[in-house]
């Protein structure tokens, strides 16, 4: 079987789609989803092919569906999050005592939350940073605390969970 480049491929007994760079007689050098390139043999190749004008593919680790038509497609507008950065360096608070910090950090997440209820946003993102665990402890016990709030975590660090992803109930959100 022939492989030509730019064909989306899989390999036998392995789950994935990868596209194909160059093909030989034997042999096809791929790049699989994360961007690596590997050689393998043809042998172990099978074709995907399109079914309904629909070809799946993997991007980002979220498999997607791309549809192949001539008609235009708006782009999809993007939500912005609001996000509160409550680093002490960042809110400029870092020469205060840490007793202090916390009692600003928490002022400001109050105030901050009470803006996106006013807005009537639907989420909210706090990043407070891994660190001890005190300032995400302190903002997730204040949510439970009031109604119209769900939280969990927002991922956004790297090394551990550095955030919170707020999802607020406008209707039925209390203020701070």
């Amino acid at each position: 079987m022939a492989f030509y480049p730019g064909e989306h491929v899989s390999i036998l007994n392995e789950s994935g789609v990868l596209t194909i760079l160059s093909a030989g007689e034997y042999w096809s050098l791929l790049r699989d989803e994360d961007g690596f390139e590997r050689r393998i043999a043809n042998t172990m190749l099978v074709k995907r092919r399109a079914h309904d004008g629909i070809t799946p593919h993997r991007k980002d680790s979220f498999l997607i569906k791309e549809t192949f038509s001539t008609a235009i497609q708006k782009p999809k507008k993007q939500v912005e999050i609001p996000t509160i950065d409550l680093h002490a360096e960042v809110l400029d608070i870092a020469y205060q005592q840490t007793h202090e910090i916390l009692a600003q950090q928490l002022a400001h997440f109050k105030t901050f939350m009470n803006q996106c209820i006013d807005e009537r946003k639907a989420r909210a993102l706090i990043i407070h940073g891994v660190g001890d665990g005190v300032l995400m402890a302190n903002i997730r016990s204040l949510l439970k605390a009031k109604q119209g709030f769900t939280f969990h975590d927002g991922n956004l660090s790297p090394r551990g969970v550095g955030s919170t992803l707020v999802e607020i109930k406008y209707q039925q959100a209390a203020r701070f």
